[in-house]
């Protein structure tokens, strides 16, 4: 979200100032700095739940911060699509944007949130297709893809339940924390997304880590992505949250079932997981 602020703020040659919002030790905003910056704020871009850690931010109390100024707001949702209940109606949020290949909707088509009478100007002109906001020939297939998701979503029949997801993730975090000596947990299960989970350990090496987790047939991935030249702000978040200079890193929960046909099997029950790390 920086870069892609700073990259308008040069094109546009608007001469803005952007400046960061910074975490604490649990990986949320700094309310106390927002409140403060609040008054002289054009627009304030935060995320519904960030992508590394899966901490969820406290969107009542940005808002609640928020109360006394004239900012818009842009929340980013990609993250929480489909595992945090948002209601945007019932909130100040002017813009909230999601992307469908967090659900397995095909990569390439999202949708984006706009509250009435919140100002919005197409970045493409041309035919006038999707009501004059995004001219260009339709992305059919991932529109009929991502409708299909929403549905599925929404009648329940095939996406895990928030609860069933929460059971998971505590018994996957019990099942590690018998299992290893000196992992550490980058941010509290009460204030994170049930689907992800960033952890290092204190005796094991960053290769190694992703070696044995591998074996056990579980797909992990560094904080910070390798082909990055410095590291994004949402690495900066997880890395504020765990400042011990360990490498940590990240794994997520499926929140869906996948057909069988065609696809990877499902992940190994934690039991199973954890007999294959102390074999």
């Amino acid at each position: 979200m920086p870069e892609s602020l700073a990259h308008w703020n040069r094109v546009l040659c608007l001469d803005l100032d952007i400046v960061v919002l910074e975490v604490g030790q649990d990986g949320r905003h700094d309310l106390a700095q927002l409140r403060m910056l609040a008054p002289e704020a054009g627009l304030v871009c935060t995320m519904a739940a960030n992508n590394e850690t899966g901490v969820t931010s406290d969107l009542a109390g940005i808002e609640a911060a928020l109360t006394d100024s004239a900012a818009y707001w842009l929340v980013d949702c990609v993250q929480a699509l489909g595992k945090l209940g948002l209601a945007l109606q019932r909130t100040r949020i002017n813009y909230a944007p999601f992307s469908g290949h967090k659900l397995y909707a095909p990569k390439g088509i999202g949708m984006l949130y706009v509250r009435q009478g919140a100002p919005s100007t197409p970045l493409m002109v041309g035919g006038g297709q999707e009501s004059d906001q995004r001219s260009g020939t339709e992305n059919m297939s991932g529109v009929s893809a991502l409708c299909e998701v929403l549905a599925a979503l929404e009648s329940g029949a095939l996406f895990s339940s928030e609860q069933k997801l929460e059971a998971l993730h505590a018994q996957l975090v019990t099942s590690l924390s018998a299992a290893f000596r000196g992992i550490v947990f980058n941010a509290p299960s009460a204030l994170a997304l049930p689907t992800t989970i960033n952890r290092y350990f204190l005796w094991l090496s960053s290769r190694k880590s992703l070696e044995l987790f591998d074996a056990a047939e579980l797909r992990v991935r560094p904080a910070a992505p390798a082909r990055r030249r410095s590291p994004s702000r949402t690495s900066y978040c997880a890395r504020r949250v765990c400042q011990r200079g360990k490498p940590e890193h990240r794994f997520a929960f499926h929140s869906g079932r996948r057909p069988a046909k065609g696809t990877s099997p499902p992940p190994a029950p934690a039991s199973r997981i954890v007999a294959t790390w102390c074999a």
